[in-house]
């Protein structure tokens, strides 16, 4: 008796852990991801590990099933256009994850990130953020 439980139980455990995987990667269709990685700075100190950071965290994600949008040393524009898309696609996706590197910091309770490149100007203090 004990002999036929198990040799039915082996079949249900490797359908179930079929139908685990299969579901497992199916969700990967439905889970997006932002990574920014900022390092160069012409009013701030660089921070020589965003977007080596970034990299990595890009590629973890992709490894485990996340659709990632990614960039580094982003300009306004550019972030701009890329925070726009992962909205959008974030609208229909089951889990959606922004991971930032870079120079950040909060007036008040409003958190910003700087921006990074040339188009600063140097002593400038104008950030990414929304102002109340």
């Amino acid at each position: 008796m004990k002999r036929s439980i198990n040799l039915r139980v082996v079949p249900f455990l490797a359908a179930l852990t079929m139908a685990a995987a299969l579901s497992w990667a199916a969700q990967g269709q439905e889970r997006v991801a932002l990574v920014v990685g900022n390092s160069k700075y012409l009013s701030a100190n660089a921070v020589p590990n965003a977007v080596n950071d970034a990299r990595v965290m890009a590629r973890a994600l992709r490894d485990i099933g996340f659709v990632v949008a990614d960039g580094y040393d982003l300009r306004r524009d550019s972030m701009a256009r890329q925070i726009r898309e992962f909205l959008r696609k974030s609208e229909s996706a089951r889990v959606a994850l922004l991971f930032y590197a870079g120079h950040g910091l909060q007036v008040g309770l409003i958190n910003r990130t700087a921006r990074p490149g040339p188009h600063q100007r140097p002593g400038s203090t104008a950030m990414f953020g929304k102002n109340r």
